[in-house]
């Protein structure tokens, strides 16, 4: 979302200003008095392997700071980026940039960046503290063409190598495995396990794994983890042509405060890789989706040719306008689905208002997400 180094450097001078305000210190402080309980699902077999580490799904923990802490950071980072040397105005560009971006964003997206920022205050407070907080008349140091040429061909979103999720798709290059799930279900991607929800949450799925290093076969897994008396064996299946099996919980469980019916379905892969499903469906709901979960899961299967291509991750390419370039036919050169223009604009920093035949400086660099 930066657009020179002095945007850059007022998000780094707002988290170190955290840091030296010990906010971070503080936190930790309280979450250890309140004994935070965390443990939301008994269902970790081992260590997990599917790792998602720049997932939003963990907004948890960048969203503790109060919001006196998050106007505190604002200010003393504004003072580290001027004692830097660079234009104090990056803080107000970056936040309003980001205005934008929520603004433009879908609904399920909208919903993720309200959680995300859920304790700061409203960017449009913040975009009208720092804005009334610039005194300095002099423009210092921006860097804007020497800053694009660094993220020139940097990631756009997720990065596969974490996995990624397109609609109702899962694909993972490094593992090598796909899967998906009902159309009308919603993926998440998150830290250690991959969820998939109907939209009132009747059915939930939940997809992780571990390392069986002891090649324990895949019943004694199931029973070492509920305990011989829950785990009741339903049959053996074949995903992929690699042994399967299918155990009923006997018991409920109680996830995001309701409770589900549950099945498990560990699949053995290679090199001592075990991936798991869990399949929930609400004890009091009249719509379960099980059938149809089901389905999904028995086509588990390692990448496709094509779904490697898909999976690969979009890239910024900086480019240098010419004459008779407009902002409209720049932003035609994008990789994007929707809102091609006003993608564009946010990306780059332009005003919202600007006409789709406007035209910038020829030679001008310019982000596109391709």
């Amino acid at each position: 979302m930066a657009n020179d180094e002095a945007e850059l450097a007022s998000v780094l001078g707002h988290e170190i200003a955290h840091v030296k305000a010990r906010h971070t210190a503080q936190r930790h402080a309280k979450a250890k008095i309140t004994n935070l309980g965390l443990n939301i699902l008994d269902i970790v077999l081992g260590q997990p392997i599917v790792s998602q580490v720049a997932s939003i799904g963990a907004y948890g923990v960048l969203a503790s700071f109060s919001r006196s802490e998050e106007i505190e950071a604002d200010v003393l980072g504004k003072n580290y980026i001027i004692d830097a040397g660079y234009d104090e105005t990056g803080s107000y560009r970056f936040l309003s940039r980001l205005r934008d971006l929520s603004q433009l964003s879908s609904d399920k997206d909208k919903k993720n960046i309200n959680s995300l920022f859920a304790t700061h205050p409203k960017t449009k407070d913040r975009m009208e503290n720092v804005k009334n907080s610039i005194n300095n008349k002099n423009l210092f140091v921006t860097n804007r063409n020497e800053y694009l040429a660094m993220i020139n061909n940097i990631t756009y979103g997720e990065s596969s190598k974490n996995g990624i999720v397109i609609n109702n798709k899962f694909f993972h290059i490094p593992l090598n495995i796909s899967f998906f799930v009902p159309k009308n279900f919603t993926l998440e991607n998150r830290e250690n396990s991959v969820l998939a929800r109907s939209k009132n949450n009747e059915s939930i799925l939940i997809f992780d794994g571990l390392i069986n290093d002891l090649d324990l076969n895949l019943l004694d897994l199931v029973e070492g983890d509920l305990g011989r008396s829950r785990a009741e064996f339903k049959k053996n299946l074949n995903i992929y042509d690699r042994p399967a099996i299918l155990v009923k919980d006997k018991k409920t469980i109680v996830f995001e405060n309701r409770q589900y019916n549950r099945d498990l379905i560990l699949i053995k892969w290679f090199d001592s890789r075990i991936w798991r499903f869990s399949i929930l469906t609400d004890i009091n709901a009249s719509v379960s989706y099980y059938d149809d979960l089901y389905k999904e899961i028995l086509s588990f299967h390692q990448l496709t040719e094509e779904e490697v291509l898909i999976a690969q991750p979009k890239k910024i390419q900086i480019y240098a306008t010419n004459k008779g370039e407009s902002i409209f036919s720049l932003s035609e050169m994008m990789s994007i689905n929707e809102k091609k223009l006003e993608w564009f604009k946010i990306i780059n920093g332009l005003d919202g208002d600007l006409k789709k035949d406007y035209e910038l400086e020829p030679g001008s660099l310019v982000k596109i997400i391709k």
